[in-house]
């Protein structure tokens, strides 16, 4: 009977933590913002736990009318410079997931996939009709 409450209060703590971490209830703030473009902006996240500081930096970024929020590596910020400067604005890059936030909201580029899981399936472009040939693939069309 002990183990099964310790159990259950263990997984409480766990869930009221990540509640708490998602909600930014554990001393985030937005330090700085910067602007990118008129869609997009990098922000610097400072966050305090337990009495220690560390800083973060997100892109935001809004597209097809949503606004996207995602990690954001300033140690790509050069390449990410040369994509925009040295790419034609209509390009579209396939890159691993993590990296599609920061290069659709940095340098307005469009790319395959931009978020993992079954989100990658929404993700992909319906314009170059790759979700109507896997739809006729599955159910049996020509």
């Amino acid at each position: 009977m002990r183990k099964i409450l310790l159990i259950g209060l263990i997984g409480a703590v766990v869930l009221i933590g990540f509640f708490l971490w998602e909600r930014g209830l554990m001393g985030d703030r937005i330090s700085e913002t910067e602007n990118i473009n008129e869609n997009a902006k990098i922000l610097t996240i400072t966050s305090q736990m337990k009495g220690m500081s560390y800083k973060r930096q997100d892109i935001e970024y809004e597209e097809d009318d949503r606004t996207f929020r995602n990690y954001f590596d300033p140690n790509l910020r050069t390449s990410l410079d040369w994509i925009k400067e040295k790419t034609a604005g209509d390009s579209n890059f396939l890159c691993w997931w993590d990296y599609g936030h920061m290069i659709r909201g940095y340098t307005s580029r469009d790319v395959i996939i931009y978020s993992p899981s079954e989100d990658i399936l929404w993700t992909i472009s319906s314009k170059n009709g790759i979700l109507k040939a896997l739809e006729n693939f599955l159910l049996g069309k020509k």
